[in-house]
Protein backbone atom coordinates (compact mmCIF):
# COMPACT_ATOMS: atom_id res chain seq x y z
CA UNK A 1 0.00 0.00 0.00
CA UNK A 2 0.99 3.56 -0.84
CA UNK A 3 -0.37 6.30 1.02
CA UNK A 4 0.85 10.10 -0.39
CA UNK A 5 -0.13 13.54 1.22
CA UNK A 6 0.75 16.95 -0.13
CA UNK A 7 -1.84 19.14 1.30
CA UNK A 8 0.31 20.87 3.76
CA UNK A 9 -1.83 23.99 3.19
CA UNK A 10 -4.72 22.15 4.79
CA UNK A 11 -3.38 21.76 8.21
CA UNK A 12 -4.37 24.27 10.25
CA UNK A 13 -2.60 25.27 13.73
CA UNK A 14 -4.65 23.62 15.96
CA UNK A 15 -4.62 20.17 13.86
CA UNK A 16 -1.09 20.80 14.13
CA UNK A 17 -1.24 20.72 17.72
CA UNK A 18 -3.65 17.67 18.07
CA UNK A 19 -1.51 16.04 15.74
CA UNK A 20 1.57 16.50 17.75
CA UNK A 21 -0.37 15.52 20.66
CA UNK A 22 -1.27 12.39 19.53
CA UNK A 23 2.49 11.58 18.28
CA UNK A 24 4.87 9.69 20.90
CA UNK A 25 7.01 11.84 23.19
CA UNK A 26 10.62 10.88 21.27
CA UNK A 27 8.66 11.89 17.94
CA UNK A 28 7.42 15.07 19.63
CA UNK A 29 11.00 15.98 20.65
CA UNK A 30 12.23 15.40 17.37
CA UNK A 31 9.83 17.30 15.29
CA UNK A 32 10.11 20.63 18.00
CA UNK A 33 14.41 20.53 16.69
CA UNK A 34 13.28 21.50 13.34
CA UNK A 35 14.02 25.21 12.65
CA UNK A 36 10.93 25.99 9.77
CA UNK A 37 7.07 24.85 10.40
CA UNK A 38 7.15 23.08 6.66
CA UNK A 39 10.05 20.22 8.46
CA UNK A 40 8.01 20.62 11.22
CA UNK A 41 4.53 19.17 9.88
CA UNK A 42 6.77 17.12 7.22
CA UNK A 43 8.14 14.93 9.65
CA UNK A 44 4.86 14.89 12.02
CA UNK A 45 2.68 14.15 8.45
CA UNK A 46 4.98 11.07 7.90
CA UNK A 47 4.68 9.68 11.55
CA UNK A 48 1.24 9.57 11.27
CA UNK A 49 1.18 8.34 7.40
CA UNK A 50 3.33 5.07 8.78
CA UNK A 51 1.33 4.35 11.95
CA UNK A 52 -1.85 4.60 9.49
CA UNK A 53 -0.17 2.47 6.94
CA UNK A 54 1.15 -0.30 9.12
CA UNK A 55 -2.10 -0.11 11.56
CA UNK A 56 -0.94 1.44 14.38
CA UNK A 57 1.29 2.80 17.09
CA UNK A 58 4.40 0.07 16.59
CA UNK A 59 7.47 -0.59 18.12
CA UNK A 60 10.04 0.50 15.98
CA UNK A 61 13.41 -1.11 15.73
CA UNK A 62 16.52 -0.41 14.11
CA UNK A 63 18.56 -2.70 11.43
CA UNK A 64 22.60 -2.05 10.89
CA UNK A 65 22.27 0.15 9.11
CA UNK A 66 19.64 2.28 10.97
CA UNK A 67 16.62 1.34 8.86
CA UNK A 68 13.43 1.07 11.13
CA UNK A 69 10.60 -1.87 11.35
CA UNK A 70 8.47 -3.22 13.15
CA UNK A 71 9.12 -4.91 16.05
CA UNK A 72 7.64 -8.66 15.95
CA UNK A 73 5.66 -7.95 18.64
CA UNK A 74 3.34 -6.06 16.71
CA UNK A 75 0.01 -6.88 15.67
CA UNK A 76 -0.80 -4.77 12.71
CA UNK A 77 -1.41 -4.76 9.31
CA UNK A 78 2.01 -5.05 8.10
CA UNK A 79 5.83 -5.38 9.49
CA UNK A 80 7.66 -3.85 6.75
CA UNK A 81 7.38 0.06 5.88
CA UNK A 82 9.16 2.91 4.55
CA UNK A 83 8.96 6.74 4.36
CA UNK A 84 9.88 9.57 1.83
CA UNK A 85 9.26 13.29 1.79
CA UNK A 86 10.62 16.09 -0.42
CA UNK A 87 9.10 19.87 -0.12
CA UNK A 88 5.68 19.22 0.02
CA UNK A 89 5.08 15.88 -0.02
CA UNK A 90 5.23 12.78 1.90
CA UNK A 91 4.97 9.53 0.21
CA UNK A 92 4.62 6.27 2.84
CA UNK A 93 4.75 2.33 1.64
CA UNK A 94 3.97 -1.01 4.09
CA UNK A 95 3.99 -3.99 3.17
CA UNK A 96 4.48 -7.96 4.51
CA UNK A 97 7.87 -7.97 2.91
CA UNK A 98 11.08 -5.58 2.96
CA UNK A 99 10.19 -2.38 1.05
CA UNK A 100 11.55 1.16 -0.34
CA UNK A 101 9.86 4.24 -1.33
CA UNK A 102 11.64 7.28 -2.49
CA UNK A 103 9.67 10.39 -3.96
CA UNK A 104 11.04 13.99 -5.69
CA UNK A 105 9.97 16.57 -7.18
CA UNK A 106 10.48 16.73 -11.40
CA UNK A 107 12.59 19.63 -11.70
CA UNK A 108 15.86 20.67 -13.37
CA UNK A 109 18.76 18.28 -12.56
CA UNK A 110 22.52 18.72 -11.71
CA UNK A 111 24.72 16.29 -15.09
CA UNK A 112 27.00 16.01 -12.41
CA UNK A 113 24.69 13.56 -10.08
CA UNK A 114 24.04 11.68 -13.20
CA UNK A 115 28.50 11.00 -13.95
CA UNK A 116 28.57 10.09 -10.23
CA UNK A 117 25.71 7.69 -9.85
CA UNK A 118 24.02 6.68 -12.95
CA UNK A 119 25.46 3.69 -14.96
CA UNK A 120 26.56 4.37 -18.75
CA UNK A 121 23.43 2.56 -19.74
CA UNK A 122 21.38 4.75 -17.49
CA UNK A 123 22.75 7.91 -18.07
CA UNK A 124 21.93 7.32 -22.04
CA UNK A 125 18.49 6.62 -21.19
CA UNK A 126 18.14 10.00 -19.84
CA UNK A 127 20.16 11.75 -22.45
CA UNK A 128 17.73 10.18 -25.04
CA UNK A 129 14.69 10.64 -23.24
CA UNK A 130 12.04 12.86 -24.88
CA UNK A 131 11.26 14.15 -20.98
CA UNK A 132 14.93 13.93 -19.98
CA UNK A 133 14.08 15.71 -16.50
CA UNK A 134 11.41 12.64 -15.49
CA UNK A 135 13.54 10.15 -16.75
CA UNK A 136 16.56 11.50 -14.49
CA UNK A 137 14.15 11.39 -11.46
CA UNK A 138 12.58 8.11 -12.61
CA UNK A 139 15.93 6.45 -12.03
CA UNK A 140 16.62 8.43 -9.38
CA UNK A 141 13.87 7.49 -7.44
CA UNK A 142 14.21 3.52 -8.36
CA UNK A 143 17.89 3.61 -6.75
CA UNK A 144 16.85 5.66 -3.87
CA UNK A 145 13.81 3.07 -3.36
CA UNK A 146 16.31 0.03 -3.83
CA UNK A 147 18.77 1.35 -1.53
CA UNK A 148 16.15 2.36 1.25
CA UNK A 149 14.39 -1.59 0.76
CA UNK A 150 17.90 -3.38 1.14
CA UNK A 151 18.22 -1.25 4.48
CA UNK A 152 22.28 -0.37 3.90
CA UNK A 153 21.29 3.33 3.52
CA UNK A 154 24.65 6.08 2.00
CA UNK A 155 26.82 2.76 2.45
CA UNK A 156 25.66 1.72 -0.36
CA UNK A 157 27.03 2.67 -4.09
CA UNK A 158 24.59 3.42 -6.39
CA UNK A 159 26.31 2.37 -9.21
CA UNK A 160 26.02 -1.40 -8.04
CA UNK A 161 22.83 -1.53 -9.24
CA UNK A 162 21.27 -0.94 -12.75
CA UNK A 163 17.89 0.29 -13.90
CA UNK A 164 16.32 -0.67 -17.34
CA UNK A 165 13.48 1.50 -17.91
CA UNK A 166 12.74 1.37 -21.78
CA UNK A 167 9.70 -0.32 -20.95
CA UNK A 168 6.40 0.38 -18.73
CA UNK A 169 8.13 -1.78 -15.49
CA UNK A 170 11.46 -0.99 -14.43
CA UNK A 171 13.61 -3.82 -14.32
CA UNK A 172 16.32 -4.07 -12.10
CA UNK A 173 19.76 -5.78 -12.09
CA UNK A 174 19.20 -7.45 -8.80
CA UNK A 175 16.68 -10.00 -9.95
CA UNK A 176 15.19 -10.89 -5.95
CA UNK A 177 13.35 -6.97 -6.23
CA UNK A 178 10.32 -5.71 -7.76
CA UNK A 179 9.72 -2.17 -8.84
CA UNK A 180 6.73 0.37 -9.16
CA UNK A 181 6.79 3.94 -10.59
CA UNK A 182 4.60 6.81 -11.33
CA UNK A 183 3.90 10.53 -11.83
CA UNK A 184 1.99 11.80 -8.94
CA UNK A 185 -0.09 15.37 -9.95
CA UNK A 186 2.41 15.81 -13.07
CA UNK A 187 4.66 17.23 -10.15
CA UNK A 188 6.19 14.06 -8.60
CA UNK A 189 7.50 11.21 -9.24
CA UNK A 190 7.57 8.34 -6.72
CA UNK A 191 9.15 4.71 -7.14
CA UNK A 192 8.66 2.13 -5.09
CA UNK A 193 10.90 -1.15 -4.05
CA UNK A 194 9.43 -4.80 -3.11
CA UNK A 195 11.13 -7.63 -2.62
CA UNK A 196 10.32 -10.30 -5.07
CA UNK A 197 7.10 -12.07 -2.99
CA UNK A 198 7.69 -15.40 -5.26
Amino acid sequence: MVYVFDDFDSITEAEFQLLLKCAGKDRRVKVLKYKFREDQVLSLVGYHAINYAVGGFPILEYGLYGKPYVSEDFDGAFKHFNMSHCRMCVAVVADDVPVGIDVEEIREFDPGVMKLCFTDFEKQQVMESSHPEDSFYLIWTLKESYIKAIGKGMSFHFLSVEFDCREEVPRCSDKAFQFESFVYKEKYRISCCYKDKN
